[in-house]
């Protein structure tokens, strides 16, 4: 016997915190593993850039919808 304590109540107050932070540890190292792929090369940009200023200059897009689409990919860097 445990004494006062179960088995159950070992693993309720021991064991499963321990499970939690190992969760809570898997979860913030997949956030900053993903936040780092994110990164996008300077090359793509300038070359999405460029394709979105030969749509703007078409008229596909607005003045305001290249700026803004711009100011997106340059927040990527």
């Amino acid at each position: 016997m445990l004494g006062l304590f179960g088995f159950n109540e070992v693993l309720l107050f021991f064991v499963a915190p321990l499970l939690i932070l190992i969760v809570i540890f898997l979860a913030i190292r997949y956030i900053i593993k993903a936040v780092k792929e994110k990164k996008t090369e300077p090359t793509e940009v300038a070359e999405t850039i460029k394709k979105l200023a030969e749509l703007h200059e078409q008229g596909f897009l607005t003045d305001e919808e290249f700026k803004e689409r711009k100011r997106r990919l340059l927040g990527k860097l």
